[in-house]
């Protein structure tokens, strides 16, 4: 493993926390990656101060979800110190290090941040919808439905632009806050007052990073709207336990959105153990499948096998990852907007067909 020395204010942070840990481990409970590096975070931390380094693979390890910071009573951050390793890596090596394997993923960004294809609004509104890269690689005939059903209640555009939020993850903070500034002011030129995010990923990056534009998710929006007529109560008598995206953690009032919406359509939710604040992540946080992928199984596995019945979730990333012959796992909009009552869940995307459909959304929303 490479090993990094870390700059005085990190080597600072390190000792502070490890002085505050208390040797709990309730981070450990939620957490796939950690045992892999020590005891406890304590232990972690003063190891990195013996061996004055620490190695690539741990802050690349972190799946950056936040649940540590949430349970930890004393209020420690592991993800935001493991982020803090991730910039100083950039810094020291000028890119972001092959070791990663995040060739794909840095292609990906450039194309997606590309302002000539990916546009602040293909079609303009005093709100726009956001639906992200997700939703759009998978179907943007679901993107256009969700659209159209909110544009019959308000005035809303669409925009086929992308957060930057794994150009961030990876450690290129400045590149991605340029991106989202670059959003930001064409928005306020246009008069924009609302961003309504389908993609839970781009909820967090666009709420904590736009300066002047509130954002609210496509479900807060949905549940004062109400589900669609042909799906009021559609799946009554079905249980589902519900899966909250670790990106809207801190979002109480998304995570009552969902389970209103949920109750319109019949459901009949069973909470987890880890659930709305204090839910786990799914496995994809952090760009991990790239940059440590046992690490990333690991987590999808320790998560699958809590669930007792199906899985409804609310984030494309979430359903892919959890999804298998022996789970069914089904998105929010799919239930919401199907054309009739879903059974089986749905095919993945073809990594090729998605790519296309994300490329030439632009014109699919004309």
């Amino acid at each position: 493993m490479v090993q990094y020395k870390p700059s005085q204010s990190l080597g600072e942070r390190l000792r502070q926390d490890a002085e505050d840990c208390i040797s709990c481990k309730l981070c450990m409970r939620g957490c796939p990656m950690l045992e892999d590096f020590g005891d406890d975070p304590k232990d972690i931390y003063q190891t990195i101060e013996q061996k004055g380094s620490y190695p690539h693979m741990l802050p690349f390890s972190c799946l950056l979800c936040g649940y540590c910071e949430k349970v930890c009573p004393k209020g420690i951050s592991c993800k935001d110190a493991f982020y803090q390793m991730r910039l100083e890596i950039i810094e020291q090596e000028g890119k972001v290090p092959d070791y990663t394997n995040a060739k794909g993923g840095l292609l990906h960004q450039k194309v997606m941040l590309n302002h000539t294809l990916m546009k602040p609004a293909v079609q303009r509104g005093k709100s726009i919808f956001f639906p992200g890269c997700g939703l759009q690689f998978d179907d943007n005939a679901l993107v256009m439905d969700v659209f159209r059903f909110m544009k019959k209640h308000m005035d809303v555009g669409i925009s086929n632009a992308c957060c930057a939020k794994p150009t961030a993850m990876l450690g290129l903070k400045e590149e991605a806050d340029s991106h989202v500034a670059y959003l930001e002011k064409e928005w306020k030129e246009q008069g924009v007052t609302q961003i309504i995010a389908g993609c839970q990923n781009c909820f967090l990056t666009l709420h904590r990073d736009l300066k002047e534009i509130p954002v609210v998710s496509v479900y807060e929006i949905l549940a004062e709207i109400g589900v669609p007529e042909a799906a009021k109560n559609r799946y009554a008598g079905r249980t589902m336990v519900i899966h909250d995206p670790c990106p809207t953690r801190n979002q109480p009032e998304i995570h009552d959105a969902v389970r209103s919406l949920s109750k319109e359509l019949g459901i009949n939710v069973e909470e987890l153990a880890f659930s709305r604040e204090k839910t786990l992540c799914c496995g994809k946080g952090g760009m991990t499948p790239h940059t440590a992928p046992e690490t990333s199984i690991k987590h999808t596995n320790r998560r699958r096998n809590e669930f007792t019945h199906d899985c409804l979730t609310y984030c494309r990333e979430c359903t892919n990852a959890l999804a298998s012959p022996e789970q069914k796992t089904f998105h929010m909009l799919d239930l919401l907007f199907s054309k009739e009552p879903m059974v089986e869940q749905k095919p993945f995307a073809s990594p090729i067909a998605g790519y296309a459909r994300r490329v030439f959304s632009k014109g699919l929303m004309k």
